[in-house]
C-alpha cells in the first residue's frame, strides 16, 4: 500500500465533496458500475441475500439498482457523515458494497475491519496500483492486488476473488473483489 498524498484538512475535505459525484460523466465509471452491479446481483441471487449496505464514493448508483433486497442502507462520502460512527451503528447485513471508497480514507484497513464485523459478503472495488501522477487529489492510497488481499484476509474475509476491468485510454485498471466473512 502506497500513500499518494497528505491527508486533507476538514475544510479541504468539505470543499472536495461539496457536491455529489455523478458517475455518468465518464465511460470507464459507467462500465465499472455495470460490472460491479452484476457481481453484486450474482451474489444476491446465488446466496439469497436479503439485506445490504452501501459505502460507495459518489452517487450510490449500485445500491439503487439491485433487485431482491428487503432493506438497503446507504451512505456516501459526500454526506459529511462520520464513516466509522456510521459503521459502528449499522445493523448486520448480508451484503456490503464498498466501491471506489477505500482510496479516499485515511485508515482504510480500519473501515474494512468494521465492515467484516457487519456483513457476510463484500463487494469491493478500487483502482489497481494507481500512480501518484494520475493527480486525483481525492485519493490518499494506491493498492496492489496483494495489498487488498492482505487487508481482506487480516480483517477475517475468506473466499477472496478478484476480477479486473480496463480498456485502452482509461485512467485506471479497476480491481473488483468479492469476499465472505469466515463466521
Amino acid at each position: 500500500m502506497r500513500k499518494l498524498r497528505r491527508f486533507h484538512s476538514a475544510d479541504e475535505t468539505r470543499k472536495l465533496y461539496a457536491t455529489s459525484y455523478d458517475h455518468t460523466h465518464w465511460a470507464e465509471h459507467i462500465e465499472r458500475v455495470i460490472k460491479t452491479r452484476k457481481i453484486a446481483q450474482d451474489l444476491i441471487d446465488t446466496y439469497a441475500l436479503r439485506t445490504a449496505a452501501d459505502l460507495s464514493a459518489g452517487d450510490r448508483s449500485l445500491a439503487s439498482e439491485l433487485q431482491g433486497l428487503d432493506m438497503l442502507e446507504t451512505s456516501d462520502l459526500s454526506t459529511g457523515t462520520n464513516i466509522v460512527e456510521g459503521l459502528l451503528t449499522l445493523s448486520p447485513v448480508d451484503l456490503f458494497i464498498c466501491t471506489e471508497t477505500i482510496e479516499h480514507l485515511e485508515a482504510p484497513w480500519s473501515v474494512i475491519e468494521l465492515i467484516a464485523q457487519r456483513t457476510n459478503w463484500l463487494v469491493l472495488s478500487t483502482p489497481l496500483d494507481e500512480p501518484a501522477e494520475t493527480g486525483n487529489w481525492e485519493h490518499y492510497w494506491s493498492f496492489t492486488k496483494q495489498d487488498i488481499e492482505n487487508m481482506l484476509a487480516q480483517s477475517g474475509f475468506t473466499d477472496l476473488s478478484v476480477s479486473y476491468l480496463t480498456r485502452p485510454a482509461w485512467t485506471y485498471i479497476y480491481q473488483i473483489w468479492t469476499a465472505r466473512t469466515s463466521a
